[in-house]
């Protein structure tokens, strides 16, 4: 469990309610641009997580993916994670397709932070969900 304080980035997933309900999510993989130069002395920090509310009005959160981390390029300039284990749940209808918070684990303790990109940033890729799946 996660607490979710202060200001934090949120990413909504429209669409997934379109998945067939008997299809079984093999991969998730959500990966969201991020604006960031190598060798900066703000790091973005290595440790991210991407969590659900656990209920509504809530500070608490469970994440999302297989893994409690997402994971950092400083190659490709993102923040990745798969978030099969939360798709799937929406799919078979045991969730509500939530809100995904995405936060620094060290963002209460230190100036670890996350600018994603935005019109007005140099790296122009988009945030991109791929989703493999099988019906059964």
């Amino acid at each position: 469990m996660f607490l979710i304080l202060g200001l934090r980035a949120v990413v909504k997933i429209p669409g997934l309610d379109s998945i067939p309900k008997n299809a079984i999510i093999h991969k998730a993989i959500l990966t969201l641009p991020i604006q960031y130069q190598t060798g900066s002395a703000y790091d973005v920090g290595t440790l991210v997580q991407m969590i659900e509310k656990e209920y509504e009005g809530g500070n608490s959160g469970i994440a999302v993916g297989s893994i409690t981390t997402a994971t950092v390029s400083d190659f490709t300039k993102s923040v990745t994670q798969d978030i099969a284990p939360f798709v799937q749940s929406v799919v078979s209808g045991l969730k509500v397709n939530k809100p995904i918070y995405i936060l620094p684990v060290r963002s209460s303790t230190s100036g670890d932070r996350i600018i994603f990109n935005g019109p007005n940033t140099t790296n122009k890729a988009k945030p991109k969900l791929y989703i493999i799946y099988t019906e059964f």
